[in-house]
């Protein structure tokens, strides 16, 4: 989603070094690029934000739907911090 970008480049800078943070497109443009990604963690629609601890273990779905910055903060640094 292009109005949430600005919020993920800043906090990837912000959590440069404590984890990786990115966005995967699956908009109609790349959907067949991206079709194992979109059926793994059942992305029905976008935009969708999800944190995950690990490769394919995901932490927390926001749901769709853009979170606040504050709530993605408190989020990865739970993520972050939990063992």
């Amino acid at each position: 989603c292009k109005a949430f970008a600005p919020t993920v480049e800043k906090i990837a800078k912000m959590y440069a070094g404590k984890a990786k943070v990115g966005m995967v497109n699956v908009g109609s443009t790349s959907f067949d690029q991206n079709r194992k990604i979109t059926s793994v963690f059942s992305v029905d629609s976008i935009p969708r934000v999800m944190i995950f601890k690990g490769p394919g273990e995901p932490f927390h779905d926001f749901g769709p739907g853009i979170p606040s910055e504050s709530d993605l903060i408190r989020t990865l640094d739970a993520a972050i911090t939990k063992k």
